[in-house]
C-alpha cells in the first residue's frame, strides 16, 4: 500500500512499504515472515533459535564455539569448512 499514512489510527489497517536498495518492496510470506533470497555477508549471530533447511553453504570460515546442535532437518551441501574450534555435542 504506497502512500498510505504510516500512523494511522485503525491498527488493522497500519500497514507500510519497505524498500531495499533496488527499489523493490521487502517480501515477507503468508504468516508475516521475512523472504530472503540471499545474503552476501553476516558479521556476527548472536542466537539462531530453528534452522529447518539449508540448501548450500558456500564456505564457512571460523566457528569459535558450537554447543550443541540439537537437530539438522535438511543440508544439501557443505563446499569447505575452515576452522571449527570445538563441537561439544551433535544429535542427529
Amino acid at each position: 500500500m504506497p502512500n498510505n499514512i504510516v500512523f494511522n489510527n485503525v491498527a488493522s489497517q497500519l500497514k507500510t512499504e519497505i524498500y531495499g536498495d533496488s527499489g523493490v518492496a521487502i517480501k515477507t510470506d503468508v504468516d508475516g515472515k521475512l523472504y530472503i533470497n540471499s545474503i552476501d555477508t553476516i558479521s556476527t549471530i548472536g542466537t539462531v533459535d530453528t534452522v529447518t533447511t539449508v540448501g548450500t553453504v558456500d564456505t564457512v570460515t571460523n566457528v569459535t564455539s558450537v554447543d550443541t546442535v540439537d537437530t539438522v532437518t535438511g543440508v544439501g551441501t557443505v563446499d569447505t569448512v575452515t576452522n571449527v574450534t570445538s563441537v561439544d555435542t551433535v544429535d542427529t
